[in-house]
């Protein structure tokens, strides 16, 4: 199994717990209960090990982050780099004011260099034992991407899916348990810009590819812009009135017209939006036909479908705004529709 699935299967996905409190220096948004990660990181092994700390800081205003630890890895056995980690958070601490003019919650350097370590320097089961602690394998920029609150709610189940890709809960050969992994229900159906239709593990993460490589162009230029009006910021998104990033659940009767509206949302840098909907299939439970009555309208509505037991119908709200980079907020519907009613 290669690094890009993995993710889903070690790393930090047992961290989802939203916790209240953090070493914040600046409160974080009201409603972000942020989700609590400890980053296990054999840096200095390949590149992409120090990009995805630098995706991580750029968010971190998103996390609860309790530790950042260097450890060793398949391709580095017998030493760790926490100097590297070290080096990444102190250009980190030379953008924060600016990162803060942006947006809230970002820790001070101090309080991530508070929580720094190192691992044992040994690989494998060496590592293990009486007094010994930090070895695990990493997943990379998907372990932690999907915890993002961006409306998507991947942080609620990964098997949502999201921008860490979807997962599906699953006794795979060799555990003794259940974990969040990847089968042939994990999935999806894209395709993709050549008009190539794509049924794999993969997509599931790089059907959302536009939108958080442009999140993270963004949140790279507010590390240099001064001012708040200097860099472009994610549209609002509200959703049947709520304007929260949570998961509206709404329950249905077979035949009930089910409306959803988008009306209300906004752009803080004054931008165009577009909108647009879209049925998640995968990510529900019914896999009958089922259309939207549009979607790139204001308003739209779907007809619950007939059906024998209950299923799920996952709708998925899209805005774009035309700044540059274009920026994307989603919000989830997650429709019930059971045959005897609500």
């Amino acid at each position: 199994m290669n690094k890009l699935l993995l993710f889903s299967l070690l790393a930090f996905l047992a961290i989802l717990l939203p916790v209240s409190g953090s070493a914040a220096e600046t409160a974080p948004p009201a409603e972000a209960d942020r989700s609590r990660v400890f980053v296990l990181t054999d840096i200095s092994n390949e590149p992409d090990d120090e990009q995805s700390l630098v995706r991580l800081l750029v968010y971190a205003n998103e996390y609860d982050i309790e530790g950042i630890v260097a450890t060793t890895s398949t391709w580095l056995r017998d030493k760790t780099r926490e100097d590297l980690i070290r080096r990444q958070l102190d250009a980190y601490g030379q953008v924060r004011d600016n990162l803060l003019r942006h947006a809230p919650g970002f820790p001070t350097k101090e309080a991530l260099l508070d929580v720094v370590a190192t691992g044992q320097p040994r690989y494998g089961m060496e590592a293990v034992g009486d007094g010994k602690t930090a070895y695990i394998m990493e997943g990379d920029t998907p372990s932690f991407l999907g915890l993002i609150r961006n409306g998507l709610g991947w942080h609620v189940s990964p098997a949502y899916g999201g921008w860490g890709g979807r997962c599906v809960l699953y006794q795979a050969y060799g555990e003794s348990r259940p974990i969040w992994t990847n089968n042939h229900d994990s999935r999806d159906t894209v395709t993709a810009d050549n008009g190539r239709t794509v049924c794999s593990d993969q997509a599931t993460i790089w059907r959302w590819r536009e939108h958080f490589q442009h999140d993270f162009a963004a949140r790279m230029d507010w590390c240099v812009a001064e001012r708040y009006e200097d860099a472009n910021h994610n549209p609002i998104a509200v959703l049947n009135g709520d304007a929260t990033k949570r998961v509206l659940e709404i329950s249905a009767a077979p035949g009930e017209t089910v409306r959803f509206s988008a009306a209300g949302s906004s752009d803080p840098d004054g931008d165009q939006i577009a909108y647009r909907w879209f049925i998640y299939r995968e990510a529900g439970s019914f896999t009958g036909e089922l259309s939207l009555s549009h979607d790139e309208q204001e308003s739209i509505h779907l007809v619950a479908p007939r059906v024998d037991r209950p299923v799920t119908i996952h709708v998925i709200l899209q805005l774009e705004d035309n700044g540059s980079p274009s920026l994307f907020t989603n919000r989830r519907a997650m429709v019930t529709v059971s045959p005897g009613g609500k």
